[in-house]
């Protein structure tokens, strides 16, 4: 659900729930798309803050190197390899309203962990 926001350029929602957490439906975003296209959304007057970064920023996690550039524009870029740089897939994209919907809302957002033999969750 948030991540549909954020793809939406929504940043100011209430959300309420009656239950401990959102459907996961079938993990996607379609839903929550078809949602905030049935409710439509409202600019606001009010001017927001908003971060914008004026040098390049870096974090290293393990193997995962993530790097924020200042820009225009909110821009994914990604660039995915094994330990020994086979099996490489790279992908590119601004984030739009449109390119949410047509290039990630699709995207499934769990998976399966095996605690042990007898019982796995989904996270």
């Amino acid at each position: 659900m948030l991540a549909t926001l954020a793809g939406y350029g929504i940043d100011n929602a209430i959300i309420e729930l009656d239950g401990s957490e959102p459907p996961i439906a079938d993990g996607s975003s379609r839903e929550f798309c078809k949602i905030i296209q049935a409710a439509g959304i409202a600019p606001q007057a009010e001017k927001r803050e908003s971060f914008t970064p004026t040098e390049p920023i870096e974090l290293e996690a393990g193997e995962t190197v993530m790097t924020l550039f200042p820009g225009d524009g909110f821009r994914i870029t990604c660039t995915s390899a094994d330990k020994k740089g086979r099996f490489t897939q790279f992908y590119s994209t601004e984030i739009t309203p449109k390119t949410w919907e047509k290039e990630l809302a699709h995207a499934r957002r769990f998976v399966f962990t095996r605690k042990s033999s007898t019982s796995s969750k989904i996270i």
